[in-house]
């Protein structure tokens, strides 16, 4: 493990020891902080942050990525600059090859879309020897784990919960909770988190209109859709006071769903079709659910519709992004000022790095001349560049 003071003075860029030693200073301070970094591009904070988690007196650390481009970049900076340092990087389980699907046996028709998370109730021809399950092991044991923002949350909400001792897979269960429960996350590229939070809180579930729907409801949403001038309209939002008529027709339908589906596997002549009929359960139970809770929630809840198909789909009227993810909490970004409100970062935990280039230090180069005479073979001169700057 290498500390900040052993890397030479030549290895460091303009402030950035400065930004190394402040997320540092914060890692070891008593209690829960949030801060927002900001770092013009070409100020390092990769290797800022990543020299910061390295060093002995940061606990062990979770770099979040917004993008999966941006998790490799933070990989291939993790094998130039720590080849065999102790870190590694968790991504989808579809990533790995092995276990792709949550369960080979089952068609896709039987499986509701929001139960069909990677990390959850899936299984690995492989058995103990799964990759990804090997990954997570890895990531568990690892002093700084890599993953993308949205899988971390996903992971964060499930793996949480999770409890070795009464586990079937003991060293699993503690990896797991090994990586949602650090101490340390930093947040890379930051400004994105707000659509990142309302991407997870978003839910997209496939409505069968034509089966569920009776044909005054499938006719009134049709009606609905028609705007001035014939225009019909994408979706409707049903939880929109001026659909409640709408919505209360499209609760009794799947009401109705619901208890004809009860009452067939309460009987006894359908055992072998019970399985099918209890996913078809869930199904109406969690679409209810949604219809149901509009008032009480702070979701946008619409039906979508694209040709034959139709979506339920309930978004955040606002994302959540208060919502704690470490005692310590990173976000650091090139614009990050102008978003900290937006991420809950009070202003006096918001630091502005200065520009590493100004005009003194920047050698100009002409553009190879392809076309004489054209201006775009002319170099820019250093006012200009200033008064762009």
């Amino acid at each position: 493990m290498t500390t900040i003071e052993s890397y030479p003075e030549v290895s460091w860029r303009p402030n950035q020891l400065d930004y190394c030693k402040t997320i540092l200073a914060v890692v070891q301070k008593p209690g829960d902080h949030r801060i927002g970094l900001e770092g013009p591009c070409g100020s390092g904070k990769s290797i800022g942050y990543l020299r910061a988690a390295m060093d002995p007196r940061c606990p062990p650390a979770v770099v979040l990525s917004t993008t999966r481009q941006h998790l490799q970049q933070i990989e291939d900076t993790l094998k130039a600059h720590w080849p065999n340092g102790d870190w590694a990087v968790l991504r989808g389980k579809s990533h790995y090859g092995c276990c792709d699907h949550s369960d080979g046996g089952r068609k896709l028709d039987d499986t509701d879309p929001d139960a069909s998370a990677e990390h959850v109730g899936t299984k690995c021809p492989l058995g103990h020897g799964c990759k990804y399950r090997q990954a997570v092991i890895n990531c568990g044991n690892a002093k700084v784990v890599v993953q993308c923002t949205i899988g971390h949350l996903f992971r964060k909400e499930f793996w949480a919960a999770s409890d070795p001792a009464t586990s079937k897979d003991p060293e699993l269960a503690q990896a797991r909770r090994s990586i949602v429960d650090r101490e340390v996350v930093v947040l890379d590229e930051a400004h994105e988190y707000v659509k990142v939070r309302r991407d997870f809180e978003t839910v997209k579930l496939g409505m069968y209109a034509r089966t569920w729907l009776s044909g005054a409801t499938n006719r009134a949403l049709e009606g609905a859709r028609v705007q001035h001038g014939g225009y019909k309209a994408g979706y409707i939002v049903v939880s929109d006071p001026k659909h409640a008529t709408i919505r209360a027709s499209v609760t009794a339908d799947l009401d109705r769903q619901l208890a004809q589906v009860n009452k067939l596997i309460d009987a006894e002549d359908v055992e072998a079709k019970s399985k099918r009929l209890v996913v078809l359960k869930k199904k109406l139970e969690t679409r209810l659910g949604i219809l149901k809770g509009i008032d009480d929630s702070n979701r946008v809840v619409s039906l979508q519709f694209s040709g034959d198909f139709c979506d339920l789909v309930a978004e955040p009227a606002r994302a959540f992004t208060q919502e704690k993810l470490a005692r310590v909490e990173v976000f650091t970004s090139a614009t990050l000022a102008p978003v900290a409100r937006l991420l809950h970062i009070e202003d006096q935990w918001v630091k502005i790095f200065p520009p590493v280039f100004s005009k003194h230090n920047l050698s100009l180069m002409p553009l190879p001349d392809q076309s004489p005479g054209s201006r775009a073979n002319v170099a820019i001169d250093p006012d200009i560049l200033s008064s762009l700057y």
